[in-house]
């Protein structure tokens, strides 16, 4: 019932990449126009998983500009679901770009304040307890489900890499990558990029999705959980014009939020290891509608 092509080429960076190095992305980015990235990947088994169930109703939850509850609402019209969502901050009044695009896809919303956002069984029991239909969907797609279809980025490799750098929201697609390289017994370092502050919970949520991480003290040297100085969502100068100075010479569009953030790491890390060497794979999670939100921060970055 859920056949989703997947098309996410791995090509090479030579870009400002430091001698000893070899720079290689994987394109998630080019899946899907709305259900990009790690999207799917996280919402694979899950709708497997409600169908399942019988359940035809998916509720999920997240902030306003949200590329997941967008990708959820795709992915629901895609296969005749219905999909709700709890949005957080009810001060924000004016639906954004995103949230329209949502709702031209049939994903209907319910906003709350952040008080009540932080408990969402509590929010799922409230309004879709007697709902029979309803299928709880985590914020971002956090699930043993959501890590097992992130699994499959690294079955669809073709070759090896030294180290593998990505983005982390949640730490569901680090915990997916983790263990895949694990049970083909790579030697495979995961770098995983936390892009807001909440650094203890990604760990704490790797941890408890992976089947080896904590289990094993050999294989907890094999990833790294790398910080942010930045809030999710927020923005540096220094940021904004890496975006922009990457994507000009590369053509692959970056995100602020995300990808932006995890691939400006990957080159300080290179560049602070002047001595090293490595085959690198950076995976690009998507999320660049994103950049939607962001525009006006752009404008002052851009030529004219």
């Amino acid at each position: 019932m859920f056949e989703f092509p997947i098309h996410s080429p791995v090509e090479q960076i030579t870009y400002d990449v430091p001698d000893g190095y070899s720079l290689f992305i994987k394109r998630d980015d080019l899946i899907d126009p709305l259900i990009s990235g790690n999207k799917w990947r996280k919402l694979k088994f899950t709708l497997q998983e409600a169908h399942k169930q019988g359940k035809t109703t998916l509720v999920s939850f997240g902030g306003a500009y949200s590329n997941h509850l967008l990708a959820l609402a795709s992915a629901a019209a895609k296969f005749q679901l219905k999909s709700i969502a709890f949005v957080r901050g009810d001060e924000e009044q004016t639906e954004n770009t995103m949230m329209i695009i949502s709702r031209m896809m049939g994903m209907q919303f319910i906003r709350v304040s952040r008080d009540e956002y932080r408990d969402k069984p509590a929010l799922f029991k409230k309004y879709f307890e007697k709902d029979d239909t309803a299928f709880f969907v985590d914020e971002g797609g956090m699930s043993a489900e959501g890590s097992l279809g992130c699994e499959e980025i690294i079955d669809e490799l073709t070759d090896t890499y030294t180290d593998i750098f990505l983005a982390a929201g949640t730490g569901c697609t680090t915990a997916g990558i983790i263990n895949a390289i694990n049970k083909k017994q790579l030697h495979t370092h995961v770098h995983s990029v936390v892009v807001h502050r909440g650094v203890d919970e990604v760990t704490d949520n790797v941890n408890r999705l992976s089947y080896f991480v904590s289990r094993n003290s050999y294989l907890d040297t094999r990833y790294s959980i790398l910080d942010t100085p930045m809030r999710y969502g927020q923005h540096s100068p220094e940021l904004l014009q890496f975006c922009i100075t990457f994507q000009q010479n590369t053509g692959i569009m970056l995100d602020p939020i995300y990808t932006g953030k995890a691939m400006m790491k990957c080159y300080e890390w290179m560049k602070g290891n002047p001595d090293g060497s490595g085959k690198i794979l950076f995976i690009h999670t998507g999320g660049l509608l994103g950049n939607l939100g962001k525009l006006d921060a752009f404008l002052p970055y851009l030529p004219r």
